[in-house]
């Protein structure tokens, strides 16, 4: 079964105008969207990859 996971910043408790989340899925930062930058996927077993 297929999930996402949602990532609070706010459990941080840090200033969230300093914090962001990098991830592939932009779901990921759902609860705080100005925080997220949306990046690529990446695999390390990607050896010509050169992102």
């Amino acid at each position: 079964k297929y999930r996402e996971h949602v990532k609070d910043l706010t459990c941080l408790s840090k200033d969230l105008g300093r914090t962001v989340i990098v991830d592939n899925n932009p779901f990921s930062f759902l609860l705080q969207p100005l925080n997220g930058i949306p990046c690529v996927p990446f695999s390390a077993g990607q050896p010509e990859d050169m992102q």
